[in-house]
């Protein structure tokens, strides 16, 4: 305040009455006085409830009467009510006007908040609204670790627009900010109101690193404004507001700040008890598919196991084969299915069994067309085969499924074939076709139990081929051992045979079983034509000499 009439008058707050202007040692400007004619002057402090709202002042060119000064000690006082009545009245109206925006924004969150779906979304459209009511430079919201002291930066405000952390230049987008047990900031913090921090660049008490000082010098960041984010009495994060230069916060901003910082809170937990709803449904839905997994395990290990009783208790292996077949079908939820098997000869897989209307049929009964029952092992079909399992949908694999081939499945209604090859000892045995009448995709325990009951079917078809093997093995053994009992006891064994001791010493033993098999057969060696049996040209020319 000045030192003349006026200043004087403010800084005592008492009245100045003088009726000698050019003497008065208080008038700042007595050329001016003495000019004008200026006689006396009277100034009076304007004090409304104790507050100092103006000072009024006025010269006379007439000395001033006790009355009139009087007069003007109650002008003042009126003077001074009605100005700070019309304070009041301003600051009412601007409170008014800024809580009215502050509501509206306050309304237009809530209603984003019931209309956005995406929570995060809400959550950056508070930190936009936030930083631009409060004037702010930039603002960042964190997550509180209270048990820890550290701050996780979640999201960054600046220049219009919110990104996460990872993708800011902020010092702490990727290390979290920690506080000591005695700093300002972090006990300020458990007080769970807002706060100011004046000065952050040079206030010592505040830690904050070298870094974060820089960036608050480089912004030309004046105070930080920190709202403490609270849900159930629990910290569980922080908005930070940077206030430039030209902006002073006030309670009411702080009022506001903390209303946006309810609402952000509210959204932060909604999202993390979605997040946990979505964990918990992603775990019933998982507990849910495991169990559903271990039912078709459960299914698949039954139907391997029936496989393997089947082969101990079926007699005739090409049964077995057939069980295997009808496993696999039921297992998988198919219509029909084919086993095709590899005629190393003729390099094609040849139909062998046809699975279809719950009972195993040979390609006849199950009316298949003849053209249709070999597929050439060619490139194409080789490639296919590399695979462990194949998924063909007939109405979209054009290039995969030979025209003539879609054909016949589109009319039996077929709309997915999974194509599975059998090996045995890595070389490919044959293959196994499922039918599906729906498109089908699989999951792949789904194939992992197919190739398994495949297996099933590869080892019959080789026990198959064994048991062959063997029992043609066995016939020639049993046929060799029989022509050396006949050879070594030819006295006894000639008996009733039309043959001569010597014609059978000089025959060979295949010769001597060949016969001997054909006599038996016949029981009658004179109604015996030998021209139309397989026997050996030189046992048939001996036998014939002696007949």
């Amino acid at each position: 305040m000045g030192k003349f009439k006026i200043g004087l008058i403010a800084l005592e707050r008492r009245p100045h009455l003088t009726n000698d202007v050019l003497n008065d040692q208080r008038i700042s400007h007595p050329e001016w006085a003495k000019k004008e004619g200026m006689q006396a002057f009277a100034g009076h402090p304007l004090i409304a409830e104790g507050r100092l709202v103006g000072v009024l002042g006025m010269f006379s060119r007439k000395t001033l009467e006790p009355d009139t000064v009087e007069a003007l000690a109650l002008v003042s006082d009126a003077l001074a009510q009605g100005i700070d009545r019309k304070v009041a009245a301003e600051k009412i109206r601007e409170h008014a006007v800024k809580l009215s925006r502050s509501n509206e924004v306050l309304r237009r969150s809530l209603d984003a908040l019931a209309r956005d779906k995406r929570l995060q979304g809400f959550v950056d459209q508070v930190l936009l609204v936030l930083t631009e009511q409060l004037g702010g430079e930039s603002s960042t919201l964190w997550m509180v670790n209270v048990e820890e002291r550290k701050a996780y930066l979640h999201s960054v405000c600046q220049d219009g627009r919110v990104v996460v952390a990872e993708d800011s230049d902020h010092p702490n987008a990727h290390e979290p900010r920690l506080w000591s047990s005695d700093d300002p900031g972090w006990i300020a913090l458990q007080m769970k109101r807002p706060f100011v921090h004046n000065d952050p660049v040079h206030d010592p008490r505040l830690k904050y690193s070298p870094a974060q000082r820089a960036r608050f010098c480089e912004l030309g960041i004046r105070a930080l404004l920190l709202i403490p984010l609270v849900f159930a009495e629990q910290l569980i994060g922080l908005l930070s507001v940077r206030i430039g230069p030209k902006r002073q916060v006030d309670d009411q901003d702080l009022a506001f700040a903390q209303s946006l910082a309810q609402q952000a809170t509210l959204a932060l937990e909604l999202a993390r008890l979605a997040e946990q709803a979505k964990q918990t449904a992603l775990a019933v839905e998982r507990e849910k598919a495991a169990r559903e997994r271990a039912a078709e395990l459960t299914k698949a290990n039954e139907a391997l196991r029936g496989c393997l009783d089947a082969l101990a208790s079926v007699p005739e292996l090409d049964e077995f084969l057939g069980q295997v077949m009808g496993a696999m079908t039921r297992q998988l939820g198919a219509a029909s299915s084919v086993l095709r098997l590899r005629n190393f000869e003729k390099n094609v897989l040849t139909l062998d069994l046809v699975f279809q209307d719950g009972r195993v049929m040979t390609p006849a009964e199950a009316r298949y067309p003849e053209r249709l029952q070999t597929i050439p092992l060619d490139e194409r079909q080789l490639n296919l085969l590399r695979q462990p399992a194949t998924v063909l949908h007939v109405l979209d694999n054009v290039n995969q499924i030979p025209e003539v081939f879609r054909s016949y499945l589109i009319g039996l209604g077929v709309k997915t074939s999974l194509v599975i090859p059998l090996m045995s000892a890595r070389q490919l045995v044959g293959s196994v076709t499922f039918r599906f009448i729906d498109d089908r995709e699989f999951r792949p325990e789904e194939l992992e139990i197919a190739r398994a009951l495949a297996s099933q079917a590869s080892l019959a078809i080789q026990l198959t081929r064994l048991a062959k093997g063997a029992r043609q093995s066995a016939v020639l053994e049993e046929r060799n051992q029989l022509a050396g009992e006949i050879h070594d006891s030819l006295p006894n064994f000639s008996r009733g045979f039309p043959c001569s001791s010597a014609l059978l010493r000089r025959s060979s033993k295949r010769e001597v079983i060949t016969a001997w098999l054909m006599w038996k057969e016949q029981s009658s060696w004179r109604n015996l034509d030998w021209r139309k049996h397989v026997v050996p040209r030189s046992a048939f020319s001996r036998l014939s000499s002696r007949s």
